[in-house]
């Protein structure tokens, strides 16, 4: 592509000029529900009101005369003296990518400049970039951030696209059947999707105080236990097009799950069960409920998002590759990186070793505290 005149602006408030070109940009580009000018607007909302501090927004407009190439929705971290340019949305957004222009056609060459030019505008209010959960495509078009930028493949990301014919492992359609069976034999096994506010609330305190049970029976972080964090999800799923769904057994609820639909596509994000009913696998039971529902309802695609959990694979049909990109500015920023090398070699382990377990929980926790 032909770069005449590029015009690259960064805003540091969510002010009117911003929204207005975000919203129109939208319809005319290609994006993950995450990069949406109202859940970012949420998600930045909630960041400055408590952890104002910590997080500042640097969203970067980049035009080609007057045509808009990408927006870019990054924020930077101050975590102790490490100053981080990041993709806004953490640790809620599965998908970190730039919203391109439709007909964006650009080459390395091209790229690389762009990248250049940006780091160069204003590389002195952050010591690093780290650039994580990125996917290797945006509705089917390459991610010139994964594709062009040094990257290094994490994971992947797995999905069921409905207009291709479903490949299902017979057991696991058998044993769906037979725990619903199971569960009607005792009550009344309802799927709902909650609609009023006080019905949402219902659901979402069942829903976090299961997630925080979860997260202390594995030993892993719990992002609830940051008041930011809580309220932005509290908050997403009361005014946004979140998905509240989730099963009763004679109205006790026995399993729920918060998802989101945007442009065709359902993500399926946050699933939890009653830990009382693990045996009749209330989790597949109402993941099979909203698969069903989604196929009926005709979207394009049902997005399982990050994680590789054997269940997911049992439904998917469709897999892309997902990575992050590093890069120390200075000294300062160095370090950072090599903390972030470290911490996915450690996860890329599967480590055991309880006592690193602790350790990284503990510096994860008083990171997201900063």
């Amino acid at each position: 592509m032909m770069l005449k005149n590029l015009n690259i602006k960064i805003y540091q408030e969510l002010e009117d000029e911003l929204e207005k070109l975000w919203i129109n940009f939208e319809k005319e580009s290609f994006n993950y529900c995450f990069q949406t000018y109202q859940w970012q607007r949420s998600w930045f909302k909630q960041m400055k009101k408590y952890k104002r501090k910590s997080i500042s927004m640097h969203v970067i407009v980049v035009k080609n005369e007057e045509e808009i190439l990408f927006i870019l929705p990054f924020c930077i971290y101050k975590i102790f003296f490490f100053k981080v340019l990041s993709w806004s949305g953490f640790p809620f957004s599965d998908y970190n990518a730039p919203i391109i222009n439709k007909n964006l056609n650009i080459d390395k060459d091209d790229f690389n400049l762009i990248w250049k030019l940006i780091i160069k505008k204003n590389k002195k209010k952050y010591n690093c970039i780290s650039l994580l959960n990125q996917p290797e495509t945006i509705n089917n078009k390459p991610n010139p951030f994964f594709c062009y930028l040094k990257t290094h493949k994490t994971g992947f990301y797995s999905g069921i696209n409905f207009k291709n014919s479903l490949i299902y492992k017979n057991n696991e359609l058998s044993d769906i059947k037979y725990q619903k069976n199971r569960l009607n034999k005792i009550g009344n096994l309802q799927f709902k999707f909650a609609k009023d506010k006080n019905e949402k609330k219902k659901v979402l305190r069942f829903l976090i105080q299961n997630k925080i049970f979860q997260y202390e029976k594995t030993n892993a972080w719990n992002l609830f236990e940051i008041n930011a964090f809580k309220k932005f999800f509290i908050q997403c799923n009361l005014k946004l097009n979140i998905n509240l769904s989730y099963l009763t057994l004679d109205r006790k609820i026995i399993a729920a799950h918060s998802g989101y639909i945007y442009d065709q596509k359902y993500y399926y994000l946050f699933p939890t069960y009653d830990i009382n009913f693990k045996k009749f696998s209330p989790g597949k039971i109402l993941l099979y409920f909203l698969i069903d529902d989604c196929e009926r309802k005709n979207l394009k695609y049902f997005d399982f998002t990050i994680g590789s959990e054997d269940y997911k694979k049992n439904w998917s049909n469709n897999t892309i590759n997902s990575g992050m990109t590093n890069k120390s500015l200075n000294i300062i920023g160095f370090f950072y990186i090599f903390y972030i090398i470290i911490k996915s070699k450690l996860k890329s382990l599967n480590i055991k070793n309880r006592f690193l377990l602790n350790l990284y929980k503990k510096f994860k926790s008083s990171v997201s505290r900063s």
